[in-house]
């Protein structure tokens, strides 16, 4: 596959939504220029063969980003903002709805997704500084 590089910072925004929505199908991961253009070497296990893995590194990738915003202690301690930070894995790796999560949190889920459009944002920022562009 070949190296894509985001044209802008909207585009990288895309990319990393869309690997998000594809958080539970490895072959749409691997399919993700994320997968080309971070350096995912940390991320990659020598078990993980063919074309899926890409997709278990950008998954690895994104577990860690998603576990540096929420935080080793999230479960332990109380205050809106640690449930809000646990957003992204609430909604992507255990698929709990907006309408939920909204009941969780007590947001409207229109704030709720600006919320969101801030996170994605902070995952992308957290991507980059874990795994570098190559």
């Amino acid at each position: 596959m070949e190296r894509q590089v985001p044209s802008s910072h909207w585009e990288l925004m895309q990319w990393v939504e869309r690997a998000l929505d594809d958080y539970h199908f490895l072959p749409r991961l691997a399919e993700n220029p994320l997968a080309q253009y971070l350096d995912l070497r940390a991320f990659r296990r020598m078990r993980d063969f063919g074309s899926a893995a890409d997709g278990w590194a950008l998954r690895r990738a994104l577990d860690a980003a998603i576990d540096a915003i929420v935080g080793e202690d999230a479960k332990t301690r109380d205050g809106a903002r640690v449930r809000i930070e646990r957003y992204l894995d609430w909604r992507y790796r255990e698929q709990v709805s907006v309408r939920e999560i909204a009941g969780r949190v007590n947001y409207s889920e229109r704030h709720l997704q600006r919320l969101r459009d801030e996170l994605i944002e902070q995952l992308a920022r957290t991507l980059l500084e874990l795994a570098p562009p190559k």
